[in-house]
């Protein structure tokens, strides 16, 4: 199956590659869109390809597609194909422009290049639409399937069809399970097949293969069984997977992680430890915050005039907060209340009397926020990430909320996870910062580039609808 899954992969890259070269050549062919008028046709052309093939190993190394794979969900193969396609067009214009810059190389217009990217993504777009319709009309005769069978305790399973996705993946079909106990929950459409008793005969018969994946949960009081079927799976070719109850013992998620040949369970996955998603992150931070502050200049000076005749004091409200590891930096915003004495002590309120007119306008549509992409620039905040608090909330809630120092592992952000699932503005009840701290670890532990660009959509998507914790 892994060689067949293999080979479907090598095949599906080929096309891609055949795709890209095909397109530039029948454009230089039919000399569509003027792309080499007054250059040298043949240079500019395989400096076109040479480009085009790098972005495309490019994007395929860090954004391939799944399609036919096991295990991944539908709307992750969608990103994914996004993702390539945006990654190589990205790359594939830069790449031009780098060498027409760098090396005064032979390259075609910006227009040959942006029909080149339309024409390229659409059709590879279309590839995997087609190769979709075709695995998925495969699997309806059982073919590019795999079988899967749960041992163990019910809780766990429940716990790991939840937590995995089995039931949604396609190519994947749920046999059953064996457990002493049988699974009370109607959403959850798996059939009981019997005690672990019963397993324990089948084995011993050797009734053959049983199916291509076993998932077995820890068995406290019966070892000799997970051993016998971890034997039984290398005779029979089986992938067997084991679920350590620890992961649920502590009361908190524990997550293998290899470090040399020893596997080790951490209570966190942050992706942001990985060096490439910083800097992938971190680049993305720059390049929008440094065109928002360009766009902004202008601005300044007018929302400047206004805050002056609306309230004696700064333009700029600036307020210490906690940031990466728990330093503290200088949190920019437009001011908009009054000169107060508690500012760095209470939270603003509904109705909170230090606002002057404008700055309340200025709050309910986020404009104060805008000077944090000053923050975000100079690298004390990042554009998505957990709201930074003030030093006194951080001196209260660290010693009520045992997780709470853990939001502080990443760069703070202007929006985050929890401020677009409605944890926004004022916390007076210990349940509402108790909430806005779990999607905060939640956001850390799950960290992608898309689910940044997704909390970004949302964000601005909010700037149309009334948010009635803005104030």
């Amino acid at each position: 199956m892994a060689s067949r899954n293999n080979f479907i992969h090598d095949f599906i890259v080929i096309a891609d590659f055949v795709i890209v070269n095909a397109v530039i050549e029948l454009q230089y062919m039919w000399n569509l869109h003027d792309g080499f008028d007054g250059i040298d046709q043949s240079v500019a052309k395989g400096t076109t390809i040479v480009c085009a093939n790098i972005a495309l190993i490019l994007s395929q190394f860090f954004f391939s597609t799944v399609i036919h794979k096991h295990y991944k969900s539908f709307d992750f193969v969608l990103r994914q194909i996004f993702l390539l396609i945006t990654s190589y067009g990205v790359l594939l214009f830069l790449s031009l422009q780098g060498a027409k810059f760098f090396f005064e190389a032979n390259t075609p217009s910006a227009s040959f290049t942006i029909w080149s990217i339309v024409n390229v993504s659409l059709l590879l777009f279309l590839s995997r639409i087609i190769e979709y319709l075709s695995i998925k009309q495969l699997r309806l005769f059982g073919r590019n399937t795999r079988f899967v069978l749960l041992v163990g305790d019910t809780d766990i399973i429940l716990d790991a069809c939840n937590k995995t996705g089995f039931l949604t993946y396609p190519g994947l079909q749920i046999q059953g399970y064996y457990s002493e106990n049988v699974i009370h929950d109607e959403s959850l459409d798996i059939v009981h097949l019997g005690s672990l008793d019963a397993l324990k005969k089948i084995i011993e018969t050797g009734s053959g293969r049983i199916a291509d994946d076993i998932y077995c949960t820890e068995l406290k009081d019966n070892n000799a069984l997970v051993t016998q079927l971890v034997n039984y799976s290398i005779r029979n070719g089986i992938q067997f997977n084991f679920i350590p109850s620890l992961i649920n013992d502590f009361g908190y998620c524990l997550r293998p992680r290899i470090e040399g040949e020893l596997v080790v369970f951490s209570n966190l996955n942050e992706p942001l430890l990985q060096f490439s998603n910083r800097i992938i992150k971190r680049i993305f931070d720059i390049i929008v915050s440094g065109i928002i502050i360009l766009l902004l200049l202008p601005f300044i000076p007018i929302i400047g005039i206004i805050i002056k005749k609306s309230s004696p004091g700064p333009i700029f409200f600036k307020q210490k907060r906690t940031g990466l590891h728990g330093r503290e930096f200088n949190m920019l915003k437009f001011r908009s209340m009054h000169v107060n004495a508690d500012a760095d002590k209470l939270q603003a309120t509904r109705n909170d009397p230090r606002k002057f007119a404008f700055g309340n306008f200025m709050r309910k549509t986020n404009i104060d926020e805008l000077p944090q992409f000053f923050n975000v620039f100079v690298g004390d905040m990042s554009i998505v990430g957990p709201r930074p608090h003030m030093l006194a909330h951080t001196d209260e809630y660290r010693k009520k909320i045992y997780e709470y120092m853990l939001r502080h592992l990443v760069r703070p952000g202007i929006t985050g996870w929890a401020q677009i699932n409605g944890y926004r503005g004022e916390t007076p009840e210990l349940w509402q910062m108790s909430g806005r701290v779990e999607r905060d670890l939640w956001y850390i532990q799950n960290w992608t580039f898309w689910l940044d660009i997704r909390i970004i959509i949302r964000t601005v998507l909010q700037f149309f609808v009334r948010d009635e914790n803005a104030f």
